[in-house]
């Protein structure tokens, strides 16, 4: 009761109720194995109130973070560890196959032709060489080689872990599995384009980082 009088303003918000007419009751179930609740919810005035998708994510997520508080704050500690570890084993594997590139010893032609590619594509572009700023084709180039990234053992490793977390996560806020995207549309991940870029300018003007 004390969680629902708490957070019944944002409640009345996601349904489209005015706060002030907002009328709702509830029966407690504490069932061991499944311990809920039974709402029901209404505005005084008839012509208001009606519930979206997008409402019900939204009180969802209000009520899991208060609920699930010190659940949810150990999951994203590990998220932000699991990010740490797919961005840095994605730089580390670039800077071995740019050593690698320089030596004539790569044994991954694929990203080679593919930084190649993009040096040459990057020589053409104007101000500021950031993801952000590209066109759409030496974005989309950038794309591909971190898809190709993706595919390096170590790299694909830590990236199925953390989907792993993200799942377990969203499970909290939705009913619905989230899709997994590749690691160049996931945007959380865009300081690995970054660094792709940075990689290949400077193959392109011949230094070795």
């Amino acid at each position: 009761r004390k969680l629902l009088l708490a957070h019944q303003t944002e409640l009345a918000q996601a349904m489209k109720i005015p706060p002030k007419d907002f009328r709702w009751r509830a029966a407690f179930h504490d069932e061991k194995h499944h311990p809920h609740i039974h709402m029901m919810v209404w505005s005084a005035d008839p012509k208001q109130g009606y519930l979206t998708e997008k409402g019900i994510e939204k009180m969802r997520s209000q009520l899991s973070n208060e609920i699930y508080r010190d659940e949810l704050l150990s999951l994203y500690q590990q998220k932000d560890m699991s990010y740490r570890q797919v961005r840095d084993a994605a730089i580390e594997a670039m800077g071995r196959l740019i050593r690698e590139m320089k030596s004539g010893l790569c044994d991954s032609p694929i990203i080679t032709g593919q930084m190649e590619t993009l040096a040459e594509m990057l020589s053409e572009v104007k101000g500021k060489k950031v993801y952000g700023y590209l066109k759409k084709p030496v974005k989309a180039q950038v794309d591909t080689i971190v898809d190709e990234l993706a595919r390096v053992p170590e790299v694909a490793e830590c990236y199925v872990q953390w989907n792993r977390i993200q799942d377990e996560l969203e499970r909290y806020y939705k009913d619905t599995p989230r899709k997994h995207l590749p690691l160049s549309q996931q945007q959380e991940f865009k300081a690995i384009k970054n660094m792709v870029i940075r990689e290949a300018e400077e193959l392109r003007l011949g230094v070795l980082t």
